[in-house]
């Protein structure tokens, strides 16, 4: 196991349920594919994503320093230092998830934002779940056949 995969999964185990329902690591980490220069990215699936404050605080209990957290229409956003690891943590909603990834499988999505996030479900690791994150990355084992003639009209 990787040093940043055993950080990963450290962080996880001590996050508060309240703030990660479902987790996952993702980016080089979660792809396998990470060096020496790599950070560590988590996503984090809740019913509703956590204001600012509670996430600055959480990272602090974890020993994290120089935190900056924020919120935008997607979801909360933090970046932070934890023992010489750049931690870049996201929480989104569960609806709005399970929103994107029904737009992937019926064929409807073109944006960059949701085949990326498709991208990122396919290829991270499951750290906590009640069964969500493993089902949504199932739907999308099998690339839409609707979605692939989509995207060939619009380029």
């Amino acid at each position: 196991m990787t040093r940043l995969r055993a950080l990963a999964e450290r962080l996880v185990a001590d996050c508060p349920e309240d703030i990660a329902l479902e987790a996952a690591i993702t980016g080089s980490v979660g792809a396998a594919l990470d060096d020496g220069h790599s950070d560590l990215e988590l996503l984090f699936l809740v019913e509703e994503p956590p204001i600012p404050d509670r996430v600055k605080r959480w990272l602090a209990s974890a020993g994290a320093t120089d935190v900056l957290a924020g919120q935008d229409e997607s979801g909360t956003w933090a970046w932070c230092l934890i023992d010489g690891v750049e931690v870049e943590p996201y929480w989104g909603s569960l609806s709005d998830a399970e929103r994107e990834v029904a737009a992937v499988v019926d064929g409807e999505a073109e944006a960059h934002e949701s085949i990326a996030f498709a991208h990122v479900l396919t290829h991270s690791v499951v750290l906590r779940t009640d069964g969500l994150l493993g089902e949504l990355a199932r739907r999308l084992e099998v690339y839409p056949e609707a979605l692939r003639e989509r995207l060939v009209r619009s380029a």
